[in-house]
C-alpha cells in the first residue's frame, strides 16, 4: 500500500460496482487496483505527484490518476520548448510551460 501525505489528492477506493465492458468482456475492479484523483489544478504539483506513483507504486498493480490542469503546455522529456512553444505568446497571456518525465509530444491544457 501506498502511504503519502499530499492534501490535493483523494484515494478512490474500489468498489463492487465498478466494472469495464472492454471488447465485450466485464472485469470487476478489485482491491488491487488503485484510483487517484488530484484537486489541484497546478500543472507542477500534478506532474511531481504522477512522477511520485510511477515510482514508489507497485508495478503490477493497476493505477490511475486523474487531474485537471490550470492552463499550460506539457512538453516530453525530449522535446526542445523553443520549436514546440510559442515562448511569446505564452509569457504574455501567463501561460507557463512545464516538462514532464516522460516522452510524448506536447499538449495544451485547460480546465475546461
Amino acid at each position: 500500500m501506498i502511504s503519502f501525505s499530499f492534501r490535493h489528492v483523494v484515494r478512490v477506493l474500489s468498489a463492487r460496482r465498478l466494472y469495464t465492458t472492454a471488447s465485450g468482456a466485464s472485469s470487476v475492479i478489485t482491491p488491487t487496483h488503485s484510483i487517484y484523483l488530484s484537486t489541484s489544478t497546478n500543472p507542477y504539483f500534478n506532474l511531481s505527484f504522477e512522477d511520485w506513483l510511477f515510482r514508489h507504486a507497485p508495478q503490477k498493480e493497476p493505477l490511475l490518476l486523474l487531474y485537471r490542469d490550470a492552463p499550460c503546455v506539457v512538453i516530453g522529456r525530449n522535446q526542445n520548448p523553443w520549436k514546440e512553444v510559442n515562448l511569446r505568446a505564452a509569457r504574455a497571456q501567463g501561460i507557463p510551460w512545464v516538462r514532464r518525465r516522460s516522452g510524448g509530444g506536447t499538449v495544451y491544457h485547460e480546465p475546461r
